[in-house]
C-alpha cells in the first residue's frame, strides 16, 4: 500500500511470544502480502531503470545534436568554398580588365599578363561553378548567366587589345569608351553579388544551427545530471525509510529484509558508481568532439585549410567511443538488474561454440586450446557467454605487437565447485593495477582501447550467480584469470 504522497505506508510485523495470545484484530498491524512486497521491489527497480533510461536518452540526444552540428559545419565548408570561387572569378576578370587598360594606354605587352592569366584560368573556374551547381550548392541558371557574361567580357577585352595592336591606342580607347564592356561588367558584378548574398545567408543559417545544437547538447547534459541526482536522492531516502520501518520484523522476515536490503544497497552503490563514472568518463569524448569541432569551424570561417580531415576523424572516433561506453553501461545495468534463474550449463559445449562464433577468436588470429574436459555448472547461459567472451576477448587482445595470441582454458574441479582458468601470453598487468582490475571504467591501457566495462561485467555476472573471480599476472609474462562457480548436481 502507498500513502497519499506516493510513499509506502509504515507497518510493523506481528510477533507472538511463547504463551502470548493474539490481541483483537483492531489492534493488529496488517501483514504485507508477497504481492505487496513484489510490487514494492518492482517500484524501486523501475526507479533505477528510469534513472538509467534518462541518462541513455540524454546521451543519445547529445550525440544526435553533435551530428547536427557536424553536418552544419560541413555545409558551412561548402558554402565558404562557393564564396571563395565566386570571388575568384570576379578578381580574375577585374585583373584582366586592369591589364587590358594598362596595355591600351602604354602599348607595353607586360600589362597583358593578368589578362592572359585570367584567360587561362577562367575556364576551370567556371567548370568548378558548374560542378557545384550540379550538387545543389548553386543555381545552374545563375551559373550559366555568369559563364555567358564572363566569356562576353573576355571577348570584349580581346577585341579591344586586337584593335590597339592593329589600329593604335586611340582606336582601342575609343572602343572601350563606348560603354559596352562596362555594362557587361556591371551585370556580372550584380549576378555574382546576388549569388554571394545567397551563399552568405546560407552560411549564417548553418552557423546558427551549429550553435543551437551545441547549446542544446550542453543544456541536456546539465538537465540529465540534475534529474539523475534527484532520482538517486529520492530513492535513497525511500530505501532508508523502509529499512527503518522494517527493523522489528520476525526472525524469518528479518532475514529476508536483510537479504533484500543488501541487494538494494548494492544496487544503489552500483548505480551511484555508474552515474559518477558516466559523468566523469563520458565527458572526455564529448570534450574532444567539442574541441575539434571548434577547431574545424574556426579553420573554415578563417579560410585556412588546416587539418580538417584529421579533426573530422577525431570527432568520429570520440563519437564511436561514446557509443561503446553507452553500450557497455547498458550491458552492465542488465547484469545488475536482471533476475537470474540458475540452470545447469555445459561448459564443454558453451566454450567451443563461443570460440567458433566470435570473429576475434578465430583460429587464424589466435590459438585457443581447451586443455581439459569442462564441467557442467549452475548459471545463466546468456550471461556466462558474455562473461567468457569478455575474458577470451581480452586474452587475445592485450598482446605485444607481432606476437600471436596463445590462450589455454582448463578446469579445476573441487568439492562442490569448479574453477575455470583462462591463461594467456599477453603483456601482463602491473601489480599496482591489479587491485582495481574488476572495477567499472578501469582502463589499464589507453593504447589498447576499450571502455573499462568488460571485466566489471565479468565480476558482476559471476557474483550474481554465487561465484567468485580473480586474476594472477606478471608484467610482460601474461595473465591467468579464473572464474569459480557451483557445480551442477547430478
Amino acid at each position: 500500500m502507498s500513502d497519499a504522497s506516493g510513499g509506502f505506508t509504515p507497518w510493523r510485523p506481528r510477533v507472538f511470544y511463547r504463551g502470548e495470545l493474539p490481541r483483537s484484530e483492531t489492534a493488529q498491524v496488517p501483514r504485507r502480502s508477497p504481492a505487496d512486497l513484489q510490487r514494492r521491489k518492482k517500484a524501486i527497480s523501475l526507479v533505477f531503470v528510469a534513472a538509467t533510461s534518462v541518462l541513455v536518452v540524454s546521451f543519445v540526444f547529445m550525440f544526435q545534436a553533435g551530428q547536427v552540428s557536424y553536418v552544419a559545419v560541413q555545409r558551412m565548408t561548402r558554402e565558404r568554398l562557393v564564396l571563395e570561387r565566386l570571388e575568384g572569378i570576379l578578381f580574375s576578370l577585374t585583373d584582366a580588365e586592369t591589364g587590358e587598360r594598362g596595355y591600351l594606354l602604354t602599348g607595353e605587352a607586360a600589362y597583358l599578363e593578368p589578362y592572359r592569366k585570367a584567360t587561362r584560368e577562367i575556364g576551370s573556374k567556371l567548370a568548378n561553378l558548374r560542378a557545384m551547381a550540379l550538387d545543389g550548392s548553386l543555381s545552374l541558371s545563375q551559373v550559366e548567366r555568369v559563364a555567358r557574361l564572363a566569356n562576353e567580357k573576355l571577348s570584349g577585352l580581346k577585341e579591344a587589345i586586337e584593335v590597339r595592336q592593329e589600329r593604335g591606342a586611340d582606336a582601342g580607347i575609343a572602343l572601350v569608351r563606348n560603354g559596352a564592356g562596362k555594362q557587361v561588367m556591371d551585370e556580372l558584378r550584380l549576378e555574382l553579388g546576388q549569388m554571394q548574398t545567397a551563399a552568405q545567408a546560407a552560411f549564417a543559417d548553418d552557423a546558427s544551427r551549429a550553435h543551437r545544437a551545441r547549446v542544446a547538447r550542453t543544456a541536456m547534459y546539465v538537465l540529465a545530471g540534475l534529474l539523475n541526482l534527484g532520482f538517486l536522492v529520492w530513492a535513497s531516502q525511500k530505501i532508508r525509510s523502509q529499512m527503518h520501518q522494517m527493523g522489528e520484523e520476525s526472525e524469518l522476515l528479518e532475514r529476508t529484509v536483510e537479504e533484500r536490503t543488501a541487494k538494494l544497497r548494492e544496487m544503489i552503490a552500483e548505480l551511484e558508481q555508474v552515474s559518477y563514472a558516466i559523468v566523469h568518463d563520458m565527458r572526455a569524448p564529448l570534450r574532444a568532439m567539442q574541441a575539434f569541432a571548434y577547431l574545424l569551424e574556426t579553420e573554415i570561417i578563417e579560410g585556412r585549410p588546416g587539418e580538417r580531415v584529421e579533426h573530422a576523424r577525431r570527432i568520429k572516433t570520440a563519437a564511436s567511443r561514446l557509443d561503446r561506453l553507452i553500450q557497455g553501461v547498458l550491458m552492465y545495468n542488465q547484469a545488475v538488474l536482471r533476475d537470474l534463474p540458475l540452470k545447469p550449463v555445459d561448459l564443454s559445449k558453451l566454450l567451443p561454440d563461443l570460440i567458433e562464433t566470435y570473429p576475434n577468436l578465430d583460429a587464424t588470429k589466435a590459438e585457443i586450446r581447451i586443455e581439459s574436459s569442462l564441467p557442467t555448472i549452475m548459471g545463466d547461459e546468456a550471461l556466462l557467454a558474455q562473461c567468457f567472451s569478455n575474458l577470451l576477448g581480452n586474452a587475445v587482445k592485450f598482446v605485444a605487437p607481432g606476437v600471436r595470441p596463445q590462450v589455454s582454458v582448463r578446469a579445476e574441479v573441487r568439492d562442490h565447485s569448479a574453477r575455470i582458468w583462462v591463461e594467456d601470453n599477453g603483456i601482463g598487468i602491473p601489480a599496482q593495477a591489479q587491485t582495481r582490475l574488476f572495477g567499472l571504467f578501469q582502463r589499464l591501457s589507453s593504447e589498447q582501447g576499450g571502455t573499462g566495462v568488460g571485466l566489471a561485467i565479468v565480476r558482476k555476472v559471476t557474483e550474481r550467480m554465487g561465484g567468485k573471480v580473480g586474476a594472477e599476472s606478471v608484467l610482460g609474462k601474461g595473465s591467468r584469470f579464473w572464474v569459480e562457480l557451483q557445480l551442477a548436481r547430478p
